[in-house]
């Protein structure tokens, strides 16, 4: 069993993984919604389910290349990505992100 292998120890990251998600769409919110930000032309127009899912996609890319040590957490991650709130987003982020490898691809529009 590897170092994170297990229900409790999945249980634990993924929720981890939630509380950072949240917190940085709040801080990058926060930070478009500054004087300075604002005078710049800042404009902050993505949703938290947007920035969630790309979260929850970019944990399960770095942890699905060591699956045989992070399996219980990659079945975790996995759920987390199959929430049907979710779909409307995969299917508008699918020209961007591959989701074969799991990153950005180069159709990123301007």
């Amino acid at each position: 069993m590897g170092m994170v292998d297990g229900p409790q120890s999945s249980l634990f990251l993924t929720d981890a993984i939630r509380e950072a998600l949240h917190f940085y769409f709040a801080l990058m919110r926060s930070r478009t919604q500054t004087p300075a930000a604002l005078k710049a032309g800042c404009v902050f127009d993505v949703t938290h389910a947007q920035v969630t899912w790309l979260g929850w996609h970019a944990f399960f890319g770095v942890f699905s290349r060591k699956q045989a040590c992070n399996s219980a957490l990659v079945q975790a991650l996995r759920h987390e990505l199959d929430n049907p709130e979710f779909q409307p987003i995969q299917r508008a982020l699918h020209s961007i992100v591959d989701m074969r490898w799991h990153r950005f691809t180069e159709n990123i529009p301007n």
